[in-house]
């Protein structure tokens, strides 16, 4: 989390995509430690910084990893949002990713445990 941390001090404002990569980062981090308020704040940072169409599957991971975590946080709605979003992002890119993303939709919808 520090190595996060010091590279949002050290990398410049302009570098929108670094930093985004960086608050993912945080966002795994404190998803570890069970903050989830901090966790989902690190990882709307991260989604409002992707800017190039190359980080889009950045985007599409992250909001994967926010719907992961508002499902282990108990809020199956806000998870089920953030995998259409990942779905939508990936479905645009073609990436063949989407088919798990998919599959974890199906799951929360018909009650099987994401995984």
């Amino acid at each position: 989390m520090e190595l996060a941390r010091e590279a949002l001090a050290l990398l410049p404002e302009r570098d929108s995509d670094g930093r985004a990569l960086a608050f993912r980062t945080l966002g795994n981090a404190y998803a570890k430690r069970g903050n989830v308020p901090e966790s989902a704040a690190s990882y709307q940072r991260a989604i409002e910084m992707y800017h190039h169409p190359d980080m889009r599957f950045d985007e599409a991971q992250t909001y994967i990893d926010r719907g992961d975590l508002h499902l282990e946080a108990g809020d199956p709605g806000s998870a089920r949002e953030c995998w259409h979003r990942a779905l939508a992002t990936h479905a645009e890119g073609r990436h063949p990713q989407a088919d798990q993303v998919l599959d974890r939709l199906v799951r929360l919808d018909s009650g099987v445990p994401a995984g």
